[in-house]
């Protein structure tokens, strides 16, 4: 634990930006490091777990995973969404193992044992006449669940913030847009890096996009490119330099591009124009 804690007092992140530094080196492979951000940054703030329209009906389900836990999202009779560790509390297996689907209850394939939509077991099978077993202390283990607009949304910690007061100012930012938003494709990309060398691409300012991106460089006001931070999120905005130049480049016409990343890196409406 002193070794963590003396890699992690190596940085400092108060200085003035003249004299800015990047984080050391041993943040990138520490393992020690790497634990430690599964737990605290990962498991322990709200996380985009899938879409809510997967959920949208009782008994409609789909699993996951975070911080490396195994995630089930479900929506059980009473129209209720919950999230559980997709754990059977008797020997560890998966309780689903579909991605998604739709059930009437929860059946364990190890062992049988079956639990309701609102995680309570219910069915043990040759448990009769064991003694100091209660039943009613075994259902799945729960998380705290919520939805923003077409997105749900998990926290593995204790006492959750909302998730509004979290992800603020993308649900003020971006209100008149989540409506228009419709699924049409999902791609999974396995990245072989630590997690913070791809946030340290997508939050570098834009300071990339002018050789990496040169058609989008192109219809930036580049000058006036600014990042907003906040307590959990960040905002990128840039200035369109006009809506032909816009279409030119096949980015839809507005008058701003409009970036919000939450602290996992991954996007959502990246490189959005606004009107």
């Amino acid at each position: 634990m002193s070794r963590l804690r003396d890699a992690l007092s190596a940085f400092a992140c108060d200085l003035p930006l003249e004299r800015a530094r990047t984080i050391p080196a041993s943040w990138y492979r520490d393992a020690e490091l790497a634990a430690l951000e599964r737990r605290a940054i990962f498991g322990a703030t709200w996380q985009f777990a899938g879409r809510a329209a997967l959920v949208a009906e009782p008994g409609c389900f789909f699993t996951t995973e975070i911080a490396d836990e195994p995630i089930l999202v479900i929506r059980d009779g009473e129209n209720v969404l919950r999230a559980f560790y997709n754990v059977c509390r008797h020997r560890a297996a998966p309780v689903v193992t579909e991605a998604s689907g739709k059930a009437s209850r929860l059946r364990c394939r190890y062992h049988g044992w079956t639990y309701d939509l609102a995680g309570c077991l219910r069915g043990t099978p040759e448990f009769d006449g064991v003694l100091d077993f209660c039943r009613e202390e075994q259902g799945l283990v729960s998380l705290a669940v919520a939805e923003w607009g077409p997105f749900v949304w998990v926290h593995g910690g204790d006492s959750p913030p909302p998730l509004t007061d979290f992800l603020a100012p993308m649900p003020q930012r971006l209100a008149a847009a989540l409506p228009s938003l419709r699924f049409v494709d999902r791609r999974e990309y396995q990245l072989a890096c630590n997690w913070k060398v791809y946030v340290d691409n997508y939050l570098d300012g834009g300071y990339h996009v002018n050789t990496v991106h040169p058609d989008l460089a192109g219809v930036l006001d580049y000058k006036h490119y600014h990042t907003e931070l906040h307590p959990f999120t960040s905002v990128q905005v840039s200035p369109l330099k006009s809506s032909g130049s816009a279409e030119i480049a096949g980015v839809r016409n507005g008058e701003t591009a409009l970036v919000t990343v939450h602290p996992t890196g991954r996007s959502e409406g990246a490189g959005r124009p606004l009107r």
